[in-house]
């Protein structure tokens, strides 16, 4: 613990660090430069003067531009600081109208770039996480001498797990033209960003539904309603005399009549069932878990959005909350937050007589499914989503390509790279195939997403 409390230390401190890699070559260079002119005592050819003079006035050209250039840093930097005091503003504004877009536009009003630098940015997430930079180079009003008059950039956010984030501080990071220099300033900075889930294609199938609230559309197959047959109550004036249980009447002198069977015909609306139980201990292999936590809420978001242009009415009933919405845009905010869970099973979360769609995955508890599986009726479809091929690859082929064209180093070809060393990876296929064989036992129709 004390090993990695000085590492994160000296990784924030660094930060602060003015000179750069390059500077510190560049100083050695010259200083190993200097020496050897100044304690060069035999003159090796007849343009050896010359060849002294022209490096001496390399040397000090050289180092007036790099103090141009740091007092450049330094007078950018010093007005930004100055001029944040008074108006500490920090625009941020998604530019496309378009929700699930990721395309953002970042301005900072009261900065001014350095003679031919640049400055580039970098949120944190949560204090913790560090985004990849991002250059400010354009000036808001499209003039070359604009100094004061604020800085902006066109961006993308390099996020690809499917969640709620939250930006709490920005580094603003002020750099020279060689990168010998570069001063940094932390502030703090709200900012809440969705990366919400994409309605994806996936195979056409056909939903049933079993309950509705309103009765205003009617069904060609009629749906019965509970307590029928089997259930009795008092004899009145308009019941049916051949409904009087005689038998009934014999044993305690009461007349009783059998509730008569109804069906009804306004079941129009589809209940749509999507467990995010986990059977696994989620705080287990998070990284696989968080991409294989995304990929899911991207397939129960496209099978929703693919039933409600089919049917219409769709209502999606969470495992988490007790939210219930058949609003496209509150559906996808809220799939967008869920989380996996181990308190509430699919066997108890499910309605057997409102779920017409069940939405299950390769984590799923085989146990719960085999429960649930006895309330269910031929009507109910049912929806495994599974994850064998999230992290499939040819190892052998991207062995080769890391060696000889160095692939850039992404998290996901990170994670596929060490897939077939984790235990997980063996939990899940075994898990996946007995639900798999389980569910084409008992379920008449699955759809299978792989």
């Amino acid at each position: 613990m004390a090993l990695v409390r000085i590492k994160n230390w000296f990784i924030y401190y660094k930060r602060f660090f003015p000179f750069r890699l390059n500077f510190i070559i560049y100083t050695t260079l010259l200083l190993a430069s200097s020496f050897l002119l100044m304690n060069q005592q035999v003159e090796t050819s007849s343009y050896y003067i010359l060849i002294k003079l022209m490096a001496k006035i390399i040397l000090v050209f050289s180092s007036i531009i790099i103090f141009l250039s740091f007092l450049s840093v330094s007078l950018a930097y010093l007005y930004y600081t100055k001029q944040h005091k008074k108006d500490p503003q920090i625009i941020l504004k998604n530019l496309s109208k378009v929700s699930e877009s990721k395309k953002l536009q970042i301005s900072l009003p009261h900065a001014w770039l350095p003679l031919l630098g640049y400055i580039s940015i970098q949120f944190s997430l949560n204090k913790s996480r560090l985004l990849p930079r991002i250059v400010l180079k354009k000036n808001i009003n499209h003039q070359f001498f604009n100094w004061g008059r604020g800085v902006k950039s066109e961006f993308e956010l390099p996020l690809q797990e499917i969640k709620s984030y939250q930006i709490q501080e920005v580094w603003i990071y002020f750099h020279d033209m060689f990168s010998f220099f570069r001063l940094a300033r932390k502030i703090p900075f709200q900012y809440n960003y969705k990366n919400l889930p994409k309605d994806t294609s996936i195979d056409q199938f056909e939903a049933k539904p079993k309950q509705a609230q309103e009765d205003e559309i009617r069904i060609e197959q009629l749906k019965r309603l509970d307590g029928e047959l089997l259930q009795y109550k008092k004899f009145e004036d308009s019941d049916d005399v051949r409904r009087i249980v005689w038998k009934v009447f014999a044993k305690n002198k009461e007349l009783i009549v059998r509730i008569p069977e109804t069906m009804n015909p306004f079941a129009s609306e589809i209940f749509f069932y999507a467990s995010f139980f986990n059977a696994t201990n989620p705080s287990h292999y998070m990284s696989y878990q968080a991409v294989m936590l995304s990929y899911y809420k991207q397939m129960v978001y496209s099978v929703f959005k693919h039933i409600q242009e089919v049917r219409g009415a769709v209502q999606f009933a969470s495992d988490q909350t007790n939210f219930v919405s058949s609003n496209a845009d509150s559906v996808r905010n809220h799939i967008t937050n869920c989380e996996w869970q181990q308190e509430n099973s699919i066997d108890v979360y499910y309605n057997k007589s409102k779920g017409s769609i069940i939405c299950l995955h390769a984590l799923s508890s085989i146990e719960d499914v085999s429960k649930m599986l006895e309330k269910i009726d031929s009507e109910t479809q049912v929806v495994l989503v599974c994850f064998g091929k999230l992290f499939q690859q040819n190892y052998v082929l991207t062995t080769l390509r890391r060696i000889f064209f160095h692939l850039p180093k992404d998290e996901l070809s990170e994670l596929k790279s060490k897939w077939l060393y984790q235990p997980l990876r063996l939990y899940m296929q075994k898990n996946e195939k007995e639900l798999l064989s389980l569910l084409q036992k008992h379920v008449v129709n699955l759809n299978v997403m792989q």
